[in-house]
C-alpha cells in the first residue's frame, strides 16, 4: 500500500504539480543519439553507391530568451556517425570512416503551459548552417575526405519539466536535415565532376535549461 500511494504521489507531482518558470535568458545544453539515414552518393555518369551508417551522438548548446510560451535561441551543435558499408553494384562492401557536422543554428519553440502542470510539450523548428565533413575509404583506398558548407534546417518535439523557477530538464526528438552537400572528386578535384551525398538525421535528446 505505501508504495502505491509513494507512485500515486510522484505522478500527481509530475501532471499537476504547478508550472513555475523564469522569463527571461536561458542557456541550455544536450546529449543524445543520433541515427543517420542511408545516403546516396552520387556522381555524374557513376552508379549511386548507397552508403549505410552505424548509429552515433549528437551534443550541443545554446544561449536564448523565453518569452512566456515563445522561446528564441541560437544553437551551435555536432553530430557524427561511424560508416557502416557501402553498396555499389549490388555488392555490399565493408567500409571505414565517419560523417559528421557542426551546425549553427537560428531556433524558434513553442511552449504548451499550463497553470497546474510543471510538464511542458514543446515544438520548434530552426534555421541555419553546417559544415559536413566526410571521411570514407574501403578496403584501404580512401574515397572521400572533404567538406562542405551547406543550408539546413531541424523540426523538434519534446517536453520540458520544471523542477524550478529556474531550471528544466528536456528530453525530445530532432530531425536535422541538410542541403546536399557537394564534395570535389578525390581522384580528379576540378576535372570530374563533383560528389554529391544526402545528410538527413533522427535524433533522440537528453538535456537542461537554466534560465538567468
Amino acid at each position: 500500500i505505501m508504495n502505491r500511494l509513494l507512485a500515486i504521489a510522484v505522478l500527481a507531482l509530475v501532471f499537476t504539480g504547478t508550472s513555475v518558470h523564469a522569463e527571461g535568458y536561458y542557456v541550455s545544453g544536450n546529449l543524445g543519439a543520433s541515427i543517420l539515414s542511408d545516403s546516396d552518393v552520387e556522381q555524374t555518369g557513376f552508379p549511386t553507391i548507397v552508403t549505410s551508417f552505424d548509429p552515433g551522438f549528437t551534443i550541443g548548446a545554446a544561449m536564448g530568451h523565453d518569452y512566456g510560451n515563445i522561446r528564441a535561441e541560437g544553437e551551435l551543435a555536432f553530430r557524427t556517425n561511424s560508416i557502416d558499408d557501402l553498396s555499389f553494384l549490388g555488392f555490399i562492401l565493408p567500409a571505414e570512416g565517419n560523417v559528421s557536422s557542426l551546425s549553427i543554428m537560428v531556433n524558434g519553440y513553442y511552449d504548451f503551459r499550463s497553470a497546474n502542470s510543471a510538464l511542458i510539450p514543446y515544438l520548434g523548428a530552426g534555421l541555419g548552417f553546417a559544415n559536413v565533413t566526410v571521411d570514407a575509404s574501403t578496403f584501404g583506398i580512401q574515397l572521400l575526405d572533404d567538406n562542405a558548407l551547406v543550408f539546413a534546417y531541424q523540426l523538434m518535439a519534446g517536453f520540458a519539466y520544471d523542477i524550478n523557477p529556474t531550471t528544466a530538464l528536456t528530453f525530445g526528438y530532432r530531425y536535422f536535415a541538410t542541403s546536399n552537400p557537394e564534395f570535389d572528386d578525390p581522384v580528379l578535384p576540378g576535372v570530374l565532376p563533383d560528389i554529391e551525398a544526402e545528410i538527413q538525421n533522427h535524433e533522440f535528446i537528453f538535456g537542461f535549461r537554466v534560465a538567468f
